[in-house]
């Protein structure tokens, strides 16, 4: 054997096929990276995107902060799809008959500062705008209403097992603005920290039955 054919017999390459399929899979990397960033890209520099993803960012965390507060000191919660639960379950009607089917969650808590009113919130979805809206009560007399959300938003609230006091309210808040590919969403979990009922009223000493 000659040296040149020795030299050839220790070379080795990619065959046509390797090569083939190298660039068919090098195709296929390539477009799903570019779809990605089409996607990515079309939903930040779309006109307006950026300040409605921002907005609907802070309306979420407004109303995570309006409604936690609210929820914390609650002694009575309701929403659509069940019934009252707390020291609102037993009045007549409950929630002074203010609370209903368009309303989202209810929240009743005793005043401490008149030991004989109840004091209330209710968030409503106004529709088709889907922006929620918050209306505070005493004793059953709306005192004053305040737009919670700007932008639009899906909003789903739920009351998971176990269906007892201090009650679990599951919230889920999402942006509802067309344009946006992957909307804003926030879920969190409230749960009431006032004691059921509520203990005597450290300012006037009297109790908290009404609620």
């Amino acid at each position: 054997m000659s040296p040149r054919a020795r030299s050839r017999s220790g070379e080795r390459g990619f065959t046509l096929i390797e090569v083939l399929i190298t660039l068919a899979l090098l195709g296929i990397i390539g477009t799903a990276i570019g779809m990605v960033f089409t996607v990515g890209l079309r939903s930040i520099l779309e006109p307006g995107a950026s300040r409605d993803r921002l907005a609907a960012a802070s309306d979420a965390i407004s109303f995570e902060q309006l409604l936690a507060e609210d929820v914390h000191r609650a002694t009575c919660i309701e929403v659509p799809s069940g019934r009252p639960y707390g020291g609102c379950a037993a009045e007549t009607p409950p929630f002074h008959g203010q609370c209903n089917s368009a309303d989202v969650v209810c929240v009743e808590w005793p005043d401490l500062a008149d030991a004989t009113q109840c004091d209330m919130a209710i968030y409503t979805l106004s529709l088709p705008a889907k922006t929620v809206s918050r209306s505070s009560w005493a004793n059953g007399t709306k005192l004053s209403s305040v737009a919670v959300t700007t932008s639009p938003v899906s909003l789903t609230m739920s009351i998971p097992p176990p269906y007892e006091w201090p009650v679990a309210l599951d919230v889920t808040v999402t942006s509802a603005v067309p344009r946006l590919a992957n909307p804003a969403t926030l879920s969190f979990d409230l749960q009431p920290l006032a004691t059921e009922p509520w203990p005597n009223d450290p300012l006037t000493g009297g109790g908290t039955g009404p609620c």
